[in-house]
Parts: structure tokens; sequence; C-alpha cells
């Protein structure tokens, strides 16, 4: 019984790490891309870039995640319709604070330093605060009484 154990932890490890070394192929393969080809974006391009870029992240932690709770997986249709909330979330109140009361567009790429910890304090600070628990259970209680 421990071999079996041992042999799923060794297999979930690894499994762990490609999910990780994925994530960061994908980041480094994006900064590449960007620095050689320098793209001009129209606004279509822009938005799907965007949803691209959003995307295939959420992608891998989710999938890493969801391997990780083997033993009791919340059910698929919850991940998917809090994965929307989250997302309409972040366009109603997520994007007004960044750009109305922060004004990142004003100051954020104005060089390294400034991206990096605006990024970091105010992106980073208003990402995690709609993440905080009392997002998640309102977004749990709203789908509990819709019904969903």
């Amino acid at each position: 019984m421990n071999e079996k154990r041992s042999q799923h932890r060794d297999s979930i490890w690894q499994a762990d790490l490609i999910s990780l070394a994925a994530l960061v192929i994908f980041v480094l393969a994006v900064f590449a891309i960007e620095a050689w080809v320098q793209p001009v974006f129209t606004q279509t391009s822009l938005v799907l870039t965007g949803i691209t870029l959003a995307l295939v992240p959420s992608v891998l932690w989710l999938a890493f995640f969801y391997r990780r709770d083997l033993l009791e997986p919340e059910p698929k249709s919850m991940v998917i319709q809090v994965f929307f909330l989250g997302g309409l979330l972040a366009a109603a109140i997520g994007v007004p604070i960044v750009e109305n009361i922060f004004q990142v567009s004003d100051w954020l790429y104005a060089n390294l330093w400034t991206r990096l910890l605006g990024g970091i304090l105010v992106i980073g600070f208003t990402q995690e605060f709609l993440n905080m628990q009392q997002f998640d259970g309102l977004c749990i209680k709203l789908l509990n009484s819709m019904n969903l």
C-alpha cells in the first residue's frame, strides 16, 4: 500500500513539475515573441491576444490544482461557472479600480521598475482582493440562489 502511495505521489510531482514548466515556458515564449516580433495590434487582434494570454495560464493552473484535488474534486460545472463569474467580477470591479482609481495607463509603462512594482502592488493586489473569501462566498451564494 505504501509503495502505491509513493508511486502516486511521484506521478503527481512529475505532473506538477510539467505543469509549472509549461507555465514558465509559456511566459518566456510570450516575452520572447513580443521582444522579437514587436507586434502592432489592431483592436480585434488585441482582444484575441488578451483572451489567449488570459486563458492559457488559467487552464494550466486549473489543470494543476484539479489534479492536486483528486480525492474531492469540485464539480466541473461549478468550476466553469465560478470561472466566468470571476471574469465578470474582474470586468465590473477590477478594471474600473485599476483604470479609474489607480489610473495605471498614465504611469505603469514608464519603465521596467514601475511596470514590475505596479504589476505586483496595484494589479496583483487588486486581483487578490477580488479573489478574497468574501467574493468566493458571494460567487457560491449567487450560484446557489440561481439554482446552478
